[in-house]
């Protein structure tokens, strides 16, 4: 279990360190760059973890959340949930849609952060990877499965 969950959290840290570049966005003329999403998701965690510094980790209850992307954010409904408790939405750092068809996410993909990057989510074929490293003693890393609402 141990050598799983130190694999996790180096794919983990991997994904947001490979990103970082993304999080410099300019949010002048993100909707040019992001597009004219209009969509909602309903998503079921299907692994929740926190892993610490010796490679020991701590399973989490699964659990179910919902999120909005419209425009160039990552809209978190009022509430606790996976991400976020609604007091802050996410800034959209990759993703494409076409104001002729905004529920058509390009590629099916998009990457959100929040925090400057100290959270970091991925979003693809309607699997969500996930790492925060916000937390002083652990990293929390998860992954869900999406459907979108149409």
């Amino acid at each position: 279990m141990k050598k799983q969950a130190k694999h996790l959290l180096a794919i983990s840290l991997l994904m947001l360190t490979t990103s970082s570049a993304v999080f410099a966005d300019d949010p002048k003329d993100a909707r040019l760059r992001h597009g004219y999403c209009d969509m909602v998701f309903y998503c079921q965690t299907t692994t929740r973890m926190d892993v610490f510094p010796d490679g020991t980790t701590q399973n989490l209850s699964n659990e179910a959340f919902r999120f909005a992307v419209k425009g160039s954010q990552l809209l978190v409904p009022e509430g606790k949930s996976v991400l976020g408790d609604g007091t802050a939405n996410w800034d959209l750092t990759s993703g494409y849609c076409s104001q002729e068809n905004p529920q058509e996410l390009q590629f099916d993909s998009f990457e959100a952060s929040l925090f400057g990057g100290s959270r970091y989510l991925k979003f693809n074929d309607s699997v969500i990877q996930f790492v925060d490293t916000t937390y002083k003693a652990t990293t929390r890393i998860w992954f869900a499965t999406c459907d979108k609402f149409d």
